[in-house]
């Protein structure tokens, strides 16, 4: 028996889908003829193989009669650490983007992945079927190994009883029978990169109560199939966590009236110059707290620097204006002889006209964001609205690591200043969020932190109350 529940959100491109269904037995791999419970187990490398998984080896080509395996000619290679943890022994990586598939009934399915080495730091992107990405750039550190998860929508044109979708030529093949993408082969298909990608194991999971949510669009929307184009729609999956999975139905060249369009900008750090060069970088160029890399004598900063992300508590390339401008100030101090510490950076944007309001943002805006914290960290998130305003606080510990204010910004830069000090704000949270803030009412939270605010204007300030 089947439920469903539809629900259309904000614009008439995105609607979210959610299944529920009954359904108890299981699958061999290889075996795609049943659409009940399936779950795989991969085990890579040639070490150790833990019970109930399957291993996968550099010479494990996916064929139809296999049904899973490393496809679109891959050139992968293995390494064996010994451990004595099977899955943790051996791995598979590539100093090219490789793929694995496995074949699989339409459907959602969890995938979880096991990233890491032994004796070696890791740096893996995953993406899925039609490049849409799942992980981004997740970085392991020596001997250590992360275990993350992520939905996988899969599809095909067949529909019952027995119709199927009609496909273009850029994604059906009708002398051959086949599909051109990945978006609509029997195939749930995994691709691997990024620095030195090392793949331990993959668990694959069919899950028939996920959460779908549903994209069409144009091409600015769709899963374009090659490097170097690609789409918001083919990033959105990396920024929702199972249950959720996206199914992307967005198409090429058709048009689609919608009342709001949003649209985002990002950087990437420029460091391909820098190969070789015995500088340490991640996402960014790494630096000390004098923002000076690992070789001494050179320094960094500004859009290609990851320096320390106060509201993250985590290293972060935070490519702004004004956090350029005070890296730089810092580095040339340093550089200039006179030690001075970077205390870190942390974003934060601001827009004079958000569809006809100021809107300002800083730090992170949802705890998720804070992946990185340790485990015992307290989140509060704080919101209030009117009729013209809204205003959102996250708190880490009683600290501000985060704020959202639309319609009303004039004074925003005391956030950023308790942000920044990482001031313990929990029994001011009502007066940071009030209609009419006064910096008056602020006087004794500043006089109790006083050492985190020796600037002339804060003790000016808290000396007169005014």
């Amino acid at each position: 028996m089947k439920h469903y529940f539809t629900l259309l959100v904000l614009t008439p491109t995105i609607c979210f889908s959610c299944m529920a269904q009954n359904q108890s037995s299981t699958m061999a791999p290889g075996d795609s003829s049943q659409t009940n419970r399936i779950s795989f187990k991969f085990s890579f490398g040639p070490g150790k193989v833990a019970p109930g998984y399957t291993q996968v080896l550099p010479a494990t080509a996916y064929t139809n009669s296999l049904g899973y395996g490393f496809d679109s000619d891959s050139m992968v290679t293995a390494v064996d650490r010994g451990s004595e943890d099977p899955l943790f022994a051996s791995f598979c990586t590539s100093d090219k983007l490789f793929f694995f598939s496995v074949a699989v009934p339409e459907g959602n399915y969890k995938v979880t992945v096991t990233l890491g080495d032994s004796q070696g730091q890791s740096m893996t992107t995953v993406k899925a079927e039609a490049r849409r990405l799942m992980l981004e750039r997740i970085h392991t550190d020596f001997g250590k190994f992360e275990k993350r998860s992520f939905m996988v929508n899969v599809r095909t044109p067949m529909m019952p009883p027995g119709n199927a979708i009609k496909l273009n030529t850029r994604e059906w093949n009708a002398q051959t029978g086949e599909a051109v993408t990945r978006t609509w082969d029997n195939k749930l298909t995994l691709q691997f990169g990024d620095e030195r990608p090392c793949v331990c194991a993959v668990e694959i999971e069919k899950v028939d109560d996920a959460v779908t949510v549903f994209l069409v669009g144009d091409s600015t929307v769709t899963d374009q199939p090659r490097e170097p184009y690609g789409t918001w729609g083919q990033l959105l999956s990396r920024w929702f966590k199972p249950p959720v999975a996206i199914a992307n139905h967005a198409e090429s060249g058709e048009t689609l009236k919608a009342d709001v369009l949003i649209a985002a900008t990002g950087v990437k750090p420029n460091i391909e110059f820098l190969k070789n060069s015995g500088i340490q970088t991640q996402w960014g160029i790494l630096t000390d707290d004098h923002l000076q890399t690992n070789i001494p004598g050179v320094y960094a900063a500004g859009d290609v620097c990851e320096t320390f992300d106060i509201a993250r508590n985590t290293r972060f390339v935070n490519a702004i204006w004004p956090m350029a401008v005070e890296q730089g100030r810092f580095a040339g101090l340093n550089m200039a002889g006179r030690k001075a510490e970077y205390p870190g950076s942390f974003r934060m944007n601001s827009i004079g006209n958000f569809i006809g309001f100021p809107a300002m943002s800083m730090g992170v805006t949802h705890p998720d964001e804070c992946s990185y914290v340790e485990e015992e960290c307290h989140f509060q998130e704080i919101k209030t609205r009117s009729e013209n305003t809204y205003k959102k606080l996250i708190l880490k510990n009683g600290c501000i690591v985060g704020a959202i204010f639309v319609g009303q910004t004039q004074k925003c830069g005391i956030m950023t200043e308790l942000l920044r000090k990482q001031v313990d704000v929990s029994d001011f949270v009502g007066v940071l969020v009030s209609k009419n803030l006064n910096f008056m009412d602020l006087v004794p939270l500043l006089r109790r932190n006083g050492d985190k605010f020796p600037e002339p204007e804060f003790k000016e300030l808290m000396d007169t109350g005014l």
